[in-house]
């Protein structure tokens, strides 16, 4: 998937926005990548879908 992509659905101001989000911890260690999806119109914004994709380990010593 690519970090973010936008299409617009039927209708006239409907669209979905899907991101791919990196959690970090600190300035550079990566700990989880998440897809979400979101259906946005000019009245609300919604979660159409969220999956969490991985967990990468944590350094105790942070």
């Amino acid at each position: 998937m690519r970090n973010c992509f936008l299409r617009r659905l039927t209708g006239e101001q409907v669209y979905e926005l899907m991101l791919e989000v990196r959690h970090y911890t600190g300035a550079h260690i990566q700990v989880g990548i998440d897809h979400i999806t979101l259906r946005i119109s000019p009245v609300k914004i919604e979660v159409v879908n969220f999956e969490h994709i991985k967990s990468l380990p944590v350094s105790p010593h942070l």
